[in-house]
């Protein structure tokens, strides 16, 4: 039997309350029944809030890479779960859509975490590589159903000539010059299915 959301005590974590426990022991219960892939998992208290952190990590073990990971807070009589921030834990300033937010008692709060914990490891996740000149130059890894991306990848000095540009005057690079492969027309060269 696969150990779901492990919690490690010691002297500068604290003990769980009545209610946390109550919580844990519901999620790890409904995890055993789940049908879904395993996935790793963990519980720990918040290092910027006092709320206990539940979270699964999604990971493509061929490529060696982190593709996210999913948790909610939950702190009193409600839990907010959204797909975290990947050093801090922490929920988006804005909800995702992969957002979930409830409120109730610890098994309650339990059993909907559950649900849509259940309902995130099943979706199927995709790995699209685009290839120029026998180079890989463009990854992305999304869910299958959604295409809602996760990690994604993107070299200029390997891509078509004149691509970047391309994605530039369409608005297809963001932030710091984070090229979004979204906006990258051609069908991928090759797709993997991770989960």
């Amino acid at each position: 039997m696969t150990d779901w959301f492990p919690y490690e005590e010691d002297e500068e974590t604290p003990g769980l309350s009545p209610d946390e426990t109550a919580f844990l022991d519901t999620l790890r219960e409904a995890a055993g029944r789940w049908s879904v892939p395993f996935a790793d998992s963990w519980a720990a208290r918040g290092e910027t809030e006092p709320s206990l952190l539940a979270v699964v990590s999604l990971v493509d073990s061929e490529a060696r890479v982190s593709l996210g990971d999913f948790g909610v807070h939950v702190l009193g009589d409600r839990a907010r779960g959204d797909q975290l921030h990947n050093q801090l834990f922490t929920l988006p300033d804005e909800p995702t859509g992969f957002a979930v937010d409830v409120k109730g008692p610890p098994r309650r709060l339990a059993a909907e975490c559950a649900k849509w914990f259940e309902a995130l490891l099943g979706k199927s996740v995709v790995h699209a590589r685009w290839r120029h000149a026998g180079q890989v130059y463009a990854q992305l890894w999304s869910f299958g159903d959604t295409g809602e991306g996760l990690v994604q990848s993107y070299d200029p000095g390997s891509a078509p000539r004149r691509q970047l540009e391309d994605l530039q005057a369409r608005g297809h690079v963001r932030g710091r010059g984070w090229v979004q492969v979204a906006g990258i027309e051609a069908a991928p060269d090759e797709v993997r299915r991770v989960r």
